[in-house]
């Protein structure tokens, strides 16, 4: 399966989910999809990595592992954000009603399966 079947098959699993994206953490998308168009992954992912390499040093710093995921939670949206590996990770954007532990446990799973891939 390749990476677009992969992440379409991921967002199709999840209730609420709006955007899927896989990307590396010097902040390029490498494959997207959507069932909405309001979300700009690409711009939302170049600013987030910023964000989530400067988390993952101080988590690591602080000796705590490698950081695996992170929410974000705005009114209107949440945000996960799923570790791959060291270079890699996913960015689902999703509705607040949407099912936040269905996601989170899907973005896991596809981690796993695409671990192999990207090293």
């Amino acid at each position: 399966m390749n990476f677009h079947e992969s992440l379409e098959k991921t967002l199709s699993a999840v209730p609420g989910a709006l955007a899927l994206s896989l990307v590396g953490y010097d902040g390029i998308g490498i494959e997207s999809v959507a069932r909405e168009t309001r979300v700009d992954m690409d711009n939302l992912s170049a600013e987030l990595t910023t964000f989530i390499r400067g988390l993952s040093t101080a988590h690591a710093d602080l000796k705590l592992g490698r950081l695996q995921q992170v929410a974000l939670l705005s009114p209107e949206y949440a945000s996960i954000l799923s570790s791959v590996t060291e270079e890699y990770f996913l960015l689902c954007v999703m509705e607040r009603s949407g099912l936040f532990g269905k996601a989170r446990y899907e973005l896991k799973k596809l981690a796993w399966q695409l671990e192999g891939d990207l090293r």
